[in-house]
């Protein structure tokens, strides 16, 4: 498994190969193994710089976010980070805030057409504790606050303080 995920890592440095990666089942494997691994380790490096790199992709993006249906895979990437507090796994969940940014760029300010409102908002505490624990590592915390960076009004409750 180690030799075929170093393999898809390295293919994965192309943006095309990318984009067909996301019309294939390589996501939903990703994201299992992202899921199901070992718990209270980091992810293995191959599977987390396969997992950013195919993150970087607006398709993968959204297809991680919803994995296995709607807002799941978020969800349990946020809940692998609080337990692991792992920088590279923080690092994939900034690249999906971004996804969700450039989509509310390429909108005009439209906000009907935002599918994804609100999406961050039930993850805003996580994300607050993870940049202000003791002690917390320096990359977590640039990714963290990466991601903060990226949320928009659209992105929050409505009633959120921000």
């Amino acid at each position: 498994r180690g030799q075929t995920l170093k393999l898809l890592y390295h293919l994965s440095y192309e943006d095309r190969v990318k984009a067909l990666m996301g019309h294939t089942d390589a996501i939903q494997v990703v994201m299992q193994l992202v899921i199901k691994f070992p718990e209270e380790r980091h992810l293995g490096k191959e599977l987390a710089a396969l997992a950013i790199n195919l993150s970087l992709n607006p398709h993968n993006a959204e297809q991680m976010c919803h994995f296995p249906k709607q807002n799941r895979g978020l969800h349990e990437l946020i809940e692998r980070v609080e337990r692991t507090h792992d920088p590279l796994l923080m690092k994939v969940i900034r690249n999906l805030s971004q996804w969700t940014q450039e989509v509310q760029a390429s909108i005009n300010g439209n906000e009907d057409e935002y599918e994804q409102r609100g999406m961050w908002g039930r993850f805003m505490d996580q994300l607050l504790t993870l940049a202000t624990t003791p002690d917390v590592q320096h990359d977590l915390l640039v990714e963290v606050l990466g991601t903060l960076a990226n949320m928009t009004p659209l992105d929050l409750p409505r009633a959120y303080p921000w």
